[in-house]
């Protein structure tokens, strides 16, 4: 059963281990966060992130961030140096991931 975290953020424990994510996607908060660290405008990780969000989830996932760091930082931590599975897709990855290591 998902757990609504805010309102474009839930957690199901059958999706991405019960990581924090977008409702009704598989972009996880993680996501977003690091490609906010690197610099990324929210208008521009809809591109990134293959039109599967809006600008509205990006900053609701944002702020579930801003609001429970500690509910994220792990799943940042697990998967440091992995791009998750929908950014590997993305042909400007090497560029997203080089600015996430910097």
């Amino acid at each position: 059963m998902a757990d609504v975290l805010m309102r474009y953020v839930t957690s199901d424990p059958d999706i991405l281990q019960g990581e924090p994510i977008v409702a009704g996607t598989i972009v996880a908060v993680r996501d977003i966060v690091q490609l906010w660290e690197a610099g990324v405008r929210p208008e521009a990780m809809v591109t990134h992130l293959f039109n599967r969000v809006t600008v509205a989830q990006i900053f609701d996932a944002l702020s579930f961030y801003a609001d429970y760091p500690e509910q994220v930082n792990p799943w940042i931590e697990k998967y440091a140096g992995h791009p998750a599975p929908l950014l590997r897709l993305n042909p400007l990855q090497d560029e997203v991931s080089e600015e996430i290591v910097s």
